[in-house]
């Protein structure tokens, strides 16, 4: 979903992306956890707002009618984006290549929480890991396990030992990288010769020929274990993103709109390494059509970590965020 406002006066396209969707986390029943306390828990068993995007949801949409009411007194484009499938980066991608992006002179992507104190706010937040997702179904042949074991092909061994031969990859030295295999589900009983076996894994790295590397070396060793049992595999890429390079311009811009909401202590680099974000894809394809953008952090204190069944937040970051766009655009628009 993409909200398009035209004030009909000349001047820059700006986009914002908020990512909308949850985890596949249970919710805690825990009754003095607030969300239980006030009756606003997931009703969706195996599945809750882990990560606070439902409060970026809420951020955008109070944004875009704050756009919407200033019509008259702002000047260019605004584009609000509402991403869903940011958990496993997978929906940003897609997005992108529509072309959204590709008229947007400044963009500005978003997170809350880290357990940082409520008011901070960083447009330097740290490194961000490219990153590919990738599924792995390996196909065998079933056969008795006490008749015929020799007629059988085991996928559940070739996906075992792909398993441990990912995690041996050999990593540099000195540098950021990061693999798990998440998921590893096989066979189809206990006298059977696994006929099937379905993995799901990551692999990171702090650049792009990094994780390269770790891709082509999990692959090769997925490919070499299905092999070594005479089994057939299908690798697909489920995800993926980029690594992180925002814009000094944007970024300048951004302390000046976060000194006028918190503390010039608070309105700070933060050196964080955050895993991977979507959202990085959506940045990269702004820059490639000369546009300049960042990640904005709005830390705030949290009940848990975050993916955690116990998570909540701090709900004043909610106004904070909403004061610093209100400070941010029309700086980029040229208004007082």
């Amino acid at each position: 979903c993409v909200a398009l406002l035209d004030t009909g006066k000349e001047g820059p396209t700006t986009a914002f992306r908020f990512d909308i969707d949850c985890v596949c986390v249970n919710e805690t029943d825990n009754p003095e956890h607030k969300p239980n306390k006030e009756g606003f828990r997931s009703q969706h068993t195996g599945f809750m707002h882990a990560c606070g995007h439902d409060s970026h949801i809420s951020i955008g949409l109070t944004l875009a009618h704050w756009i919407a009411e200033r019509k008259d007194e702002l000047k260019g484009k605004f584009k609000i984006v509402f991403q869903p499938a940011e958990e496993g980066v997978r929906g940003a991608r897609p997005m992108t290549e529509t072309g959204i992006f590709d008229d947007v002179d400044f963009f500005f992507g978003n997170h809350l929480g880290f357990n940082l104190p409520t008011g901070t706010i960083s447009p330097e937040p740290g490194v961000f890991l490219a990153s590919t997702k990738l599924d792995a179904t390996f196909t065998g042949l079933a056969a008795h396990s006490g008749a015929d074991p020799q007629k059988g092909k085991n996928a559940l061994l070739a996906g075992a030992a792909a398993a441990l031969a990912i995690h041996g990859i050999t990593r540099p030295i000195g540098e950021v990288t990061a693999l798990n295999v998440g998921t590893l589900v096989a066979g189809q009983g206990r006298n059977v010769v696994a006929p099937n076996a379905f993995m799901q894994l990551e692999v990171r790295g702090e650049t792009e020929e990094l994780n390269a590397y770790m891709r082509d070396q999990a692959i090769r060793k997925i490919k070499a274990s299905a092999d070594m049992y005479d089994c057939q595999v299908d690798i697909v890429k489920a995800g993926e993103a980029t690594e992180f390079k925002p814009d000094q311009e944007a970024i300048e811009l951004a302390y000046i709109a976060a000194r006028n909401v918190t503390t010039e202590e608070l309105a700070r680099p933060l050196g964080l390494k955050l895993g991977s974000e979507d959202c990085t894809i959506m940045l990269r394809r702004v820059q490639k059509h000369g546009g300049k953008g960042t990640f904005v952090v709005f830390g705030c204190r949290t009940s848990a970590g975050h993916h955690q069944r116990l998570f909540d937040f701090d709900e004043d970051v909610i106004g904070i965020a909403l004061r610093f766009y209100q400070n941010l655009i029309p700086m980029i628009v040229g208004i007082k």
